[in-house]
């Protein structure tokens, strides 16, 4: 469990947790407490202190590389750029700009989808949160 109160999109190191012994019948099914897996993982919401740490609140990271010098970035997304609803934090992806790749290896942190319905209109909306290159952003400014 978190040592200490820990934000969204952390990378979670072996001094960020504790352990400590909890009775059997509190412990959710899908816990996690093996703190070895724990560690190099990302937080997808904040954590609190003394938290149990569970499956859907980590996610795990391939590269590490990947969340160097980034900057998480919220982007507002279609259907499309969702992939269908199937593109899920993890993925690794390539942002374009109509014809012109302007990055490789961006990593998605998370996928929201908001469905604003109206009595006439269906809109589906995604919320993309990227882990996008300092260096990038710099570029484009």
């Amino acid at each position: 469990m978190p040592a200490r109160d820990l934000p969204a999109f952390h990378l979670i190191q072996s001094s960020d947790l504790i352990t400590k012994t909890i009775r059997g019948s509190s412990v959710p099914i899908n816990a996690l407490t093996d703190t070895t897996r724990i560690s190099g993982t990302l937080t997808l919401a904040p954590l609190v202190a003394g938290q149990i740490i569970t499956r859907g609140m980590i996610l795990e990271v391939p590269d590490h590389s990947l969340l160097l010098n980034t900057f998480a970035v919220a982007v507002d997304g279609s259907r499309a750029m969702a992939f269908g609803g199937g593109l899920h934090a993890g993925a690794i992806v390539t942002a374009w700009n109509g014809n012109h790749q302007i990055a490789e290896r961006i990593f998605v942190l998370n996928v929201r989808h908001i469905d604003t319905s109206s009595d006439a209109d269906v809109l589906t909306r995604y919320i993309i949160v990227l882990a996008v290159p300092a260096d990038l952003l710099k570029r484009n400014h």
